[in-house]
């Protein structure tokens, strides 16, 4: 296509104003965001040599806890249980315990229609926990401990309140 040198000019004036159209808005270069630089997430190692495990093992037999040692270590309290089991401690365990009589008498009350919930209340301990405790073989309960003639297990308000 062959354009006149009116139309020439024209399209030329017209291509120059676009150009300085463009220049005057043409963005500020684009920067990065004000984003602090990315560090590492992961915790630092910390390898206790053979002379800090003992010292451990000797605190923790000494009555110090797992989140102590954790702390005074500077290591999780999962590599502290980590640690005592490689070790050979046993762990000590917070858990409430139930005599054997106190035992027998939750078994007996449960035997009468008390509900686990009941139970569970008058020792202090879970719902779930008494029934994992009157369930345990050797403990002088047996399985029919567990069953009622109540419908209702899981109230919170039933006989023995």
């Amino acid at each position: 296509m062959v354009l006149s040198q009116a139309d020439e000019k024209t399209w030329a004036s017209a291509l120059n104003a676009a150009r300085q159209a463009l220049a005057r808005t043409t963005p500020a270069a684009r920067t990065a965001p004000d984003y602090e630089t990315k560090t590492s997430i992961s915790q630092p190692q910390h390898r206790l040599k053979s002379i800090q495990v003992e010292s451990l093992v000797a605190d923790y037999r000494g009555g110090l806890s797992t989140y102590q040692l954790a702390t005074k270590w500077k290591v999780d309290r999962h590599t502290v249980t980590s640690i005592l089991d490689r070790n050979g401690v046993k762990q000590r365990s917070y858990a409430v315990k139930l005599t054997e009589a106190e035992l027998a008498e939750a078994a007996a009350l449960r035997a009468d229609g008390w509900s686990l919930n009941a139970l569970a209340k008058r020792y202090g301990i879970s719902p779930n926990t008494m029934k994992k405790r009157l369930m345990t073989p050797g403990d002088g309960c047996s399985q029919t401990a567990l069953s009622t003639s109540s419908p209702s297990t899981t109230g919170l308000f039933e006989k023995g309140q």
